[in-house]
């Protein structure tokens, strides 16, 4: 099968991996911009410093329809507020780092961001998961804009009926030639791994990539990845060698069991390499997906599973910095087979901002150097009446929902659960009679 780029130019020749199901071809993203006559952007999440980045993730409602031409929202005009009102919100908040999970983002608001002129400032990077796309449809979409951005993505000579499940890079560089203006890039990478189903419908009718796109691996800039849900398959232990260190690992699913074994088993190669410097942002859908193949819309009863791994030798495990990530819905543990810190974001649909230090520091002074974790700033749920995403005071982590358990302690428990949840898991562990090993059994790690 041919492949080459749009408008026609050569690529470099890049190492390949081959996996069990499929091959990757890990690609720098700063030689293919080269190959364009484009400089190399300068992100503000990738730049090794002290600063801090905002970071705004959408976690949709899911109500999905998948049949022989895709995967797309059931209700098409919902869907084009919340996300059109989440791209206002990227640009007001002024996020460094704005994702949407797999196949979740319409076409038709991507293209009337960039009319509008909403779109990524310097230094910023929009990693966005698209409805699915033939490709006759993206070329239509890139002719219609013109002159506004430059796509650059795989073409394929094969079944032109097939749909691509692609990520959208969005963000800003130089030509070469013109250092004193930036153009709009969108450089698209498509699904590698196609989803492995009883009815094989991503096999059957996926037009697969063969590239796996990194950003950044230089001394001043971190490294950043995306995989496509069940990419995760082909991203085995030679993957995780290769690009662990130094690197910001997105995973973008429309997942009905993300705790499945082979979903999860590539987080196991990423953590098993000594270092502290790798970092892995999961963003799936809300609970509960309702998803239409072909016989009305069934409840898939899911979880959302989203989260953030990581193992910085500084994190902040202090009551204060977790009771508040918790009053807002963002959950700590300490994942002990992988050795690291994972925060897991609350199944409801929200719009999360959160500010984080940086995946690695070099050459910051010791004194500034404190890798601390993502910190939670504000928590959005959608508005109907105001078609927009609002602030949430305290998001329910389902806790005082389940204190009609407790039997005769159920008042004293719904009254506990009013307090920070630390405190409450401690006094639980206390009263189910845990074991206390050391005098410092309260502390979380």
């Amino acid at each position: 099968m041919k492949k080459t780029y749009v408008h026609k130019t050569s690529p470099r020749s890049y190492k390949l991996i081959q996996g069990p199901r499929t091959t990757m071809q890990v690609t720098s993203v700063d030689n293919i911009l080269a190959n364009h006559g484009f400089g190399v952007p300068r992100l503000n999440a990738l730049v090794p410093d002290q600063a801090n980045y905002k970071t705004l993730l959408i976690q949709p409602e899911g109500h999905i329809t998948a049949d022989d031409s895709g995967v797309r929202n059931s209700n098409s005009g919902q869907a084009q507020l919340e996300f059109s009102a989440f791209l206002h919100t990227a640009s007001e908040t002024a996020a460094d780092l704005v994702i949407t999970p797999e196949y979740s983002l319409p076409w038709k608001v991507l293209e009337d961001a960039i009319q509008a002129k909403n779109v990524p400032e310097d230094g910023v990077l929009w990693v966005l998961g698209c409805e699915s796309i033939t490709q006759s449809e993206l070329a239509d979409l890139a002719e219609r804009l013109s002159g506004k951005i430059h796509f650059i993505y795989e073409e394929y000579d094969g079944d032109p009926e097939r749909f691509l499940n692609p990520v959208v890079y969005l963000f800003r560089t130089v030509r070469e030639s013109q250092s004193d203006a930036s153009c709009i890039i969108a450089l698209i990478q498509f699904k590698v791994c196609p989803l492995g189903d009883n009815q094989h419908y991503e096999v059957n009718r996926l037009q697969c990539g063969t590239r796996l796109y990194y950003f950044g691996g230089t001394n001043t800039q971190l490294r950043l990845v995306t995989l496509i849900c069940s990419d995760a398959f082909a991203f085995t232990q030679p993957y995780s060698q290769q690009l662990y260190d130094r690197t910001l690992i997105i995973h973008i699913q429309l997942n009905q069991n993300p705790r499945q074994f082979q979903f999860r088993n590539y987080r196991t190669h990423l953590f098993e390499n000594g270092g502290h410097a790798t970092e892995l942002i999961t963003l799936n859908w809300a609970r509960d997906i309702k998803a239409d193949l072909g016989d009305g819309p069934k409840c898939w009863k899911n979880i959302a599973g989203s989260g953030w791994y990581l193992r910085p030798d500084k994190f902040d495990s202090s009551d204060s910095i977790l009771n508040r990530n918790h009053k807002r819905g963002l959950y700590y543990t300490w994942l002990e087979p992988d050795k690291c810190h994972a925060l897991f974001f609350a199944y409801q649909p929200s719009v999360f901002l959160l500010t984080a230090t940086k995946v690695d520091h070099i050459g910051v002074v010791a004194s500034l150097s404190r890798r601390i974790g993502p910190i939670i700033d504000v928590t959005y749920s959608w508005n109907s009446d105001s078609n927009c995403w609002k602030p949430t005071q305290v998001v329910d982590d389902g806790f005082p929902g389940i204190a009609s358990q407790a039997g005769i302690a159920t008042q004293d428990i719904s009254t506990l659960s009013q307090s920070p949840p630390l405190s409450v898991e401690r006094v639980l562990a206390i009263c189910a009679g845990s074991p206390i090993s050391s005098p410092d059994w309260h502390k979380v790690m």
